[in-house]
């Protein structure tokens, strides 16, 4: 069931034009029509204060926490196995997304400029909490 909801997703965001183009509205900042992306006022800029910092600034850091609390709660706990489990997930989860990532293609159908004709799903904004 998962793997049907993804697909929509999949073909539904990264290979119809509709879908390209909302993700552009969202990553294009040269373009003044980005304020009225639905998501543009929970990144801060809409009120004027200091946006989140990219993930690509963060990502390892953020891993590390993550993986640092699981380690800390399975030697508090003595819970090996789930300790063992959870870390798997996080590298099934963050190695899937880089797979899927590369073999998943975007074809360009609205002539996007060359910086967002890249593939963004599955999205490591999203990959990485969820691990």
């Amino acid at each position: 069931m998962y793997s049907l909801g993804f697909l929509a997703i999949y073909l539904l965001a990264a290979c119809t034009p509709v879908g390209q183009r909302a993700e552009n509205a969202v990553f294009d900042l040269g373009v003044p029509d980005m304020e009225k992306a639905w998501i543009f006022p929970w990144s801060g800029g809409g009120i004027g204060s200091t946006t989140l910092p990219p993930l690509e600034l963060t990502h390892i850091k953020t891993l590390i926490v993550g993986l640092g609390v699981i380690a800390v709660v399975t030697l508090v706990r003595r819970c090996w196995w789930q300790g063992c489990a959870a870390v798997g997930v996080v590298v099934a989860t963050i190695g899937a997304k880089e797979v899927l990532k590369s073999v998943l293609p975007r074809p360009d159908l609205v002539n996007a400029r060359e910086t967002l004709i890249e593939g963004s799903f599955p999205s490591g904004h999203t990959a990485i909490p969820a691990g």
